[in-house]
């Protein structure tokens, strides 16, 4: 019997960037109203802005994917770690942060920007979020150090 071995064809990021590439030309050219835009935001944006705002959101899930694909067992494991350990330390100093801020009265921004509402918002997701980031970047160097 004439058995043929069985390859397989695993995902690369050589692929996305053709992709990303047609999304910068389609982002750039198409200019037409986008459909179905709530009035309440305001004018729509143009469909191209639309189209390649998803297309770099599905770039980047494909390309962490095509990566999480290509580390090792103990690579995942350590990545797991840090985020377990570092995003959830990270983000209750992100927290603490805010908090210090809005006990304080501290200024976020310049006069006219910080009296809006979306001014704070965006303060506090930064904050958030930057913690998070932080707190994981230092649990990954610990774990990484220690493997």
């Amino acid at each position: 019997m004439n058995e043929q071995p069985i390859t397989k064809t695993t995902p690369t990021r050589d692929n996305v960037t053709p992709s990303l590439a047609a999304l910068i030309v389609v982002g750039a050219t198409v200019t037409a109203a986008t459909p179905f835009w709530p009035q309440a935001l305001g004018a729509p944006p143009p469909l191209g802005v639309v189209l390649l705002g998803a297309g770099v959101v599905l770039a980047v899930i494909w390309h962490s994917t095509v990566w999480w694909r290509d580390l090792t067992e103990d690579q995942r494991q350590i990545h797991r770690k840090a985020w377990w350990h570092g995003g959830n330390f990270g983000i209750l100093l992100g927290a603490a942060a805010l908090l210090a801020v809005l006990a304080t009265g501290m200024p976020i921004a310049p006069q006219p920007l910080s009296d809006h509402p979306a001014a704070w918002a965006l303060f506090g997701f930064l904050c958030l979020l930057g913690g998070q980031a932080v707190g994981y970047g230092v649990a990954w160097l610990i774990h990484r150090l220690r493997a």
